[in-house]
């Protein structure tokens, strides 16, 4: 390969590793993730009711923005009647004391570091053509997005490329739900360390090109 040939390939071999591709999938489905890292139960800690929720469990922040907020147990422990989808403790953005308000309870939800699969037990009660939107975000860009618009109760699971976020728009309408077992995979990103072994790499080749030609 010829030098003007050479530096154009390895600007893309660095690019695509340095870059992720827009290939997330959001699913709903009456099951979670088969395999996993990490799952969260949110039972330790087990936190008091109404207690709102932020940065009580490892590698996750939790930050409502509009006003709202993502509480613990506020409708008590057990009391969503699905063992395969809820058990003991859970998140929801219903009022203390499982209170419904009219506050906007869009979150975003943070992962310390970047994923690949994220599914959570959910129970979403909402109406159609008001619908709440969730999304995945990458780096403060999104990857894609889905709209729930009717009642459900299952797994909604977020898999493909890296996220680093994810994000529930309530919508026009008061909109409630429910969260539990967050089960994620850990995204498989290039160290630092990788990408600059690599432009060594291509440096050295460019260097021992030049001293041929001369």
């Amino acid at each position: 390969m010829s030098l003007s040939n050479l530096l154009p390939a390895a600007a893309l071999a660095l690019s695509m590793l340095a870059s992720a591709p827009a290939a997330a999938a959001i699913v709903v489905t009456g099951s979670g993730l088969a395999e996993f890292d990490s799952l969260e139960t949110f039972s330790s800690p087990s936190l008091a009711p109404n207690t709102i929720v932020t940065t009580q469990y490892a590698g996750l922040t939790f930050a409502g923005t509009n006003g709202g907020a993502v509480r613990a147990n506020s409708c008590g422990y057990n009391g969503w009647g699905n063992s395969a989808v809820f058990s003991g403790d859970t998140l929801n953005t219903f009022g203390p004391n499982c209170a419904t308000n009219g506050t906007n309870d869009s979150f975003t939800l943070t992962f310390d570091s970047a994923v690949s699969a994220v599914s959570m037990g959910l129970y979403h009660y909402g109406s159609a053509g008001q619908a709440p939107v969730w999304s995945t975000w990458l780096n403060g860009a999104m990857i894609e997005s889905v709209t729930l618009g009717t009642t459900f109760q299952g797994f909604l699971t977020f898999s493909g490329y890296a996220f680093d976020e994810i994000r529930y728009a309530e919508g026009s309408s008061v909109h409630y739900l429910a969260i539990d077992n967050l089960a994620r995979v850990e995204a498989d990103v290039p160290e630092p360390a990788t990408l600059s072994l690599l432009g060594l790499g291509v440096a050295g080749l460019v260097l021992r090109r030049r001293r041929k030609a001369a």
